[in-house]
């Protein structure tokens, strides 16, 4: 849309700590360590702290729970440029030890972090209203959904393979992938055909190959490794059935992509979700195998069903997640924030 594009991220192997791609500037910074998958960006301060000499006119960072973002917080406090935080997730579900740690994270430095924001950005209702509970007034939090590539994510019906399943994402707990091993374990006691392929990577990726193994379903499951979004595109047409048994109910794009291809989906049931796509797929709860297999069988016995939810996503995603319509309202929003 012709606006000019800095990227700082962290570094990783193999790529590049400076070039442009596609017409942005990116700059990648070794981190001194990961703990809890966080890179520790401090090599990313002086450079973070010169922006200003760029005439930069916003800074916008992404997840609250990232050191980068906290870095991005102490920039704005000792300067006047706009920050905008994006809330991709409240909190990520790991188990109780993480829980605990998140918590004593979000009472302290992430409530410094969002509330040092000019605007908070959440993908749906209810990640606004958790942001609001941390002491971002509400004039400050606004919602702008996830987006999606319309033209490159769209149904091709002749593609599709019967009795599939596609999982795409990052193998880690919150995921709920274990969940959708275990239905289609279940699944394939009355369903010998089903299939199901999960296309990512993931420090758990190891942990769940030898689970498909144990669960003596390896014959069932296929991983594929991380894919690029053309051949995300291409997967997602060749599925019956998108499943995406995440522990928490945020709005991800990997569904909505899906939506987009005219996919049905069985997801982990939330108010927020359903507010935003529901008619699109089924629902259940979280960590509940059986419930998962029993929706998935529903949605493979009934193409009709099947045609009609996923004809209803196709349909709320191009009158509500198109790029061009989501970009638009974040120019939008910068533009308000560089005339204040």
């Amino acid at each position: 849309m012709g606006h000019d594009i800095v990227v700082f991220t962290s570094a990783q192997e193999g790529m590049p700590r400076h070039e442009f791609r596609s017409g942005y500037e990116i700059y990648r910074f070794p981190p001194l360590g990961h703990p809890l998958e966080n890179p520790l960006v401090v090599t990313m301060i002086p450079t973070l702290m010169a922006i200003d000499l760029r005439r930069v006119d916003i800074v916008h960072a992404h997840s609250h729970l990232f050191f980068s973002t906290n870095l991005a917080a102490l920039k704005r406090k000792i300067s006047s440029t706009p920050l905008v935080i994006t809330n991709h997730g409240f909190k990520v579900q790991r188990g109780l030890w993480m829980d605990l740690f998140q918590d004593a994270y979000l009472a302290s430095a992430g409530r410094w972090t969002l509330r040092a924001a000019d605007k908070v950005i959440s993908l749906e209702g209810d990640g606004a209203r958790r942001v609001c509970s941390m002491g971002v007034h509400p004039s400050k939090s606004i919602v702008i959904p996830n987006g999606v590539d319309i033209d490159l994510f769209r149904p091709k019906r002749d593609r599709t393979v019967d009795n599939s399943i596609l999982w795409a994402g990052r193998f880690v707990e919150e995921k709920g992938v274990k969940y959708l091993l275990e239905a289609v374990r279940s699944i394939s006691k009355k369903m010998p055909s089903i299939r199901l392929s999960l296309a990512g990577y993931g420090p758990l990726e190891d942990r769940l190959k030898s689970y498909t193994q144990q669960l003596d379903i390896s014959g069932n499951v296929k991983f594929i490794g991380p894919v690029d979004h053309k051949t995300l595109a291409s997967l997602m047409n060749e599925c019956a059935i998108f499943a995406l048994p995440n522990l928490g109910v945020e709005l991800s794009s990997v569904m909505l992509e899906a939506m987009a291809c005219a996919r049905p989906f069985v997801a982990t049931d939330g108010a927020a979700i359903k507010d935003e796509v529901g008619g699109a797929g089924m629902f259940v709860p979280p960590k509940d195998s059986e419930s998962l297999a029993k929706a998935i069988m529903h949605l493979l016995s009934d193409e009709a069903l099947r045609t009609r939810l996923g004809q209803r996503g196709r349909s709320i995603v191009v009158e509500r997640f198109s790029w061009r319509r989501v970009a638009q309202a974040h120019t939008d929003l910068f533009q308000h924030l560089t005339r204040q």
